[in-house]
């Protein structure tokens, strides 16, 4: 069988009510799921992230009650996720798990619809590091508009 090729864009205007839709159709391969582990990945440098992204306009609200949000800027190029739930043992050994060189694919769901509805792939991430040197803020910037997926064996 060929390998099939689907390029993403973040200019596409398709978005998907369901992440099992996004599976279905781009990460799945002869009936299995080719996303392995809890962070979903693809292989040893690339993942897929499926966000909720925290309402916009509720961002100290949010991050001051329940202690964890992650949000976009205002351009979409950068992607902050804020985690005040853990010890700072635990947030470092999970900042120390993160991969700097993974490419991350990212679907991302605006939960006020401020943007648009549904899973929207919104471009390839990379963890930047901490913001203010802060382990329980960190920053993910966007490194590509397009993914080319080879899907097939």
């Amino acid at each position: 069988m060929e390998k099939e090729l689907i390029k993403l864009s973040d200019k596409d205007d398709i978005s998907y009510e369901l992440i099992s839709e996004i599976i279905y159709k781009y990460f799945t391969h002869d009936g299995k799921n080719i996303l392995k582990g809890s962070d979903y990945r693809i292989n040893n440098n690339q993942r897929v992230w499926f966000i909720n992204f925290a309402h916009i306009k509720k961002i100290k609200q949010i991050i001051e009650k329940e202690k964890y949000a992650i949000y976009p800027s205002d351009d979409l190029n950068e992607i902050f996720l804020f985690n005040d739930t853990l010890s700072q043992k635990m947030l470092e050994q999970k900042y120390e798990k993160l991969n700097n060189n993974d490419e991350i694919i990212v679907f991302a769901k605006f939960k006020d619809n401020s943007k648009y509805e549904g899973y929207k792939f919104i471009g390839i991430f990379s963890l930047q590091g901490k913001v203010n040197k802060k382990p329980n803020h960190l920053l993910f910037k966007k490194i590509k508009n397009d993914f080319i997926l080879r899907k097939g064996k």
